[in-house]
């Protein structure tokens, strides 16, 4: 009943789209009793219970890649202004400079 008003005003305003959009919501919404998101039911009846397994890979200079990019390289960071590498005794931190070729590492 409700949806046949909104496709009536909006028709009679000049905007028979708008009524389809207001349908489609109204027919996406859940209902008042369910109060619970539509993608946290899927959590709560698929996802809750699984088992989840970590795959990353460590990026270190070993890492396997496609001869095709280039290996990784990992260098000291070094201060722009001096090209000296950072050190903890002079700088109180270290850092480190990785150049990816790629993000396709390690699979």
């Amino acid at each position: 009943m409700a949806d046949a008003r909104i496709r009536r005003i909006a028709e009679l305003l000049g905007f028979p789209g708008v009524a389809l959009v207001a349908i489609s919501f109204t027919a996406c919404a859940p209902s008042p009793r369910d109060e619970s998101p539509p993608l946290w039911n899927v959590y709560e009846n698929a996802l809750k219970d699984a088992k989840y397994v970590d795959l990353t890979h460590a990026i270190t200079p070993s890492i396997p890649v496609w001869a095709g990019f280039g290996p990784p390289t990992f260098a000291p960071t070094v201060d722009p202004e001096t090209e000296v590498p950072y050190s903890w005794e002079k700088d109180g931190f270290e850092a480190t400079r990785y150049v990816l070729r790629t993000d396709q590492l390690g699979t």
